[in-house]
């Protein structure tokens, strides 16, 4: 009887343990759906800055009280590039 017990507690224990991935999962992709990238001109990322709209602290970059990374644009090919941090547009994006 003792070994029935514990074998229906480990199955129990496993599907809850599953469901919980599975939202998380899930919860993940909500997220992802509503914190969409915003993609912004390299004036109006200054400007942002400038605003303290996004913070530039130890820990990254901050935007809304969420870490954000942001990612240069570049209208040209990699091997055509000869500036790296002059870029036209940004892309903030949600970590």
């Amino acid at each position: 009887m003792g070994v029935v017990a514990v074998f229906f507690i480990f199955i129990i224990f496993n599907i809850n343990l599953l469901l919980t991935l599975f939202l998380l999962q899930y919860l993940k992709i909500i997220i992802g759906i509503i914190m969409e990238d915003i993609i912004v001109t390299s004036d109006e990322l200054k400007q942002m800055f400038k605003d303290k709209e996004i913070l530039d602290t130890n820990k990254g970059w901050f935007y809304d009280d969420k870490e954000v990374e942001i990612i240069a644009m570049h209208n040209v090919e990699p091997k055509y590039l000869k500036e790296i941090a002059n870029a036209q547009t940004y892309k903030i994006r949600y970590k």
